[in-house]
């Protein structure tokens, strides 16, 4: 094991407008993700086969 790697620990302390824009930011990823699921359980669905890049 390395003996030079170390660990840092941040406490964050945020605004409430900066609390305000993560929880905002976190809402549009979530719905994305679950729209984007449901897309590719319908592809699945449809023709049995997973979506793909």
């Amino acid at each position: 094991m390395n003996e030079t790697m170390k660990g840092y620990v941040y406490r964050l302390k945020p605004t409430i407008r900066q609390i305000n824009l993560i929880n905002q930011t976190f809402g549009c990823v979530r719905k994305m993700w679950n729209l984007l699921l449901l897309e590719r359980k319908s592809i699945y669905e449809l023709y049995g086969s997973i979506l793909s890049y």
